[in-house]
């Protein structure tokens, strides 16, 4: 994921050896989505290296368009006042570019952890029988993660289901279709048939601006579950989100209804999972990501979550490797952090997307109260 990707440009930045094990194949998943950068920016500056932030523009959406102080979203500098840049991330060209100059397995997925008799070693095991050693091992893999399993036990690692659900797909539309859905904006609350839906439909590829065709859209709706309503097929999915959409006004409307009859829906049941303490053995294994706090999407946090957690972990690393800490007295402040934020953070999210399907609730959500800016201490 993005969150491992940046931390192994980080510590080659800074000449510090690692390997990176991805359960993805080289090409990345089906599934693309557009994300929010904004006050993790200067954090990502100094991840990666002046060749590939000369490169970042690529990323956005539209990499010929010029992200400026216009383009804002509710989002401010805690310490100036000031409103931040707003850049719309195209998370599969993000990752390509991560990728690069990194010693990274594709298609290894983990199936144990254990450290040697001293403890100063870990080994990890994969699916397919092989094993990597190493002096330390950030988890960075995902919501139902292996480390965090390692590292707090099953029952204790499972993530929490809430009652809502979220339908997502990438479509390309007509010229006269393309051109009512607007390309940046992120979220839409719509109310549909007295439940409010959360819908997003910005663009998630535009590869010739004076082309409409060519433009493709990442549009996602949730709700909140039905009480004993059983998962169905992708091909009810569909139906059911051009049936909500009808009772909408454009350009929700026209968004899902004009999707072809079999196109393929994403289907996700929401969850969360709230860090609490762990063993990190020394500081040789820890958490990063969604591993270590994975949460909603309503407050269009996780690309900047990412970002800080690398940051932070690759800050925490070098202190250890100047000799200034010890790795277990800088992993522990690593993990304190994390799970400080990461807790108001996941609290935050949940809250947001419960409030986020209810008009009476919306105007007081923190994505309306405290835009997409980071907590404030």
């Amino acid at each position: 994921g993005i969150t491992g990707l940046l931390i192994a440009q980080g510590l080659k930045k800074a000449d510090i050896p690692c390997v990176v094990f991805g359960k993805e194949p080289p090409e990345g998943r089906p599934r693309d989505w557009s994300v929010s950068l904004h006050w993790s920016y200067s954090m990502l500056t100094e991840l990666l290296t002046d060749d590939l932030l000369e490169l970042f523009k690529s990323t956005q959406v539209d990499p010929s368009y010029h992200t400026s102080e216009n383009d804002v979203l509710p989002v401010w500098n805690a310490e100036t006042g000031e409103p931040m840049f707003a850049y719309r991330i195209s998370r599969t060209k993000l990752r390509r570019l991560c990728l690069a100059g990194i010693d990274i397995h594709y298609c290894k997925r983990l199936s144990e952890l254990s450290m040697s008799e001293g403890g100063e070693e870990v080994t990890a095991k994969f699916e397919d029988g092989t094993k990597c050693a190493g002096s330390a091992v950030v988890g960075s893999d995902g919501a139902k993660s292996v480390v965090r399993t390692f590292l707090v036990g099953e029952e204790q690692s499972v993530v929490q289901p809430i009652p809502f659900e979220a339908y997502m797909t990438n479509a390309r539309y007509s010229v006269e279709d393309a051109k009512i859905l607007p390309i940046t904006r992120p979220y839409i609350p719509a109310d549909s048939g007295g439940t409010l839906s959360s819908y997003q439909y910005p663009a998630q590829d535009v590869r010739d601006p004076e082309d409409p065709t060519t433009w493709e859209f990442m549009i996602m709706f949730s709700r909140p579950v039905k009480q004993g309503a059983p998962s169905t097929p992708d091909v009810d999915h569909l139906t059911e989100a051009k049936q909500l959409a009808a009772q909408c006004s454009d350009p929700f409307r026209t968004a899902w209804t004009n999707l072809p009859k079999r196109k393929t829906i994403w289907y996700t049941p929401l969850s969360y999972w709230e860090p609490i303490p762990w063993d990190n053995r020394g500081g040789r294994v820890t958490l990063g990501g969604d591993a270590a706090h994975a949460m909603t999407f309503h407050r269009g946090q996780g690309l900047n979550h990412a970002i800080n957690d690398a940051w932070c972990y690759v800050t925490r690393f070098k202190e250890y490797v100047k000799g200034r800490k010890s790795l277990a007295e800088a992993m522990n402040e690593y993990d304190h952090e994390l799970r400080e934020w990461g807790r108001e953070e996941v609290r935050a999210s949940l809250q947001n997307t419960q409030m986020l399907h209810s008009w009476e609730e919306c105007h007081n959500s923190p994505l309306f109260t405290r835009g997409l800016a980071k907590k404030q201490e």
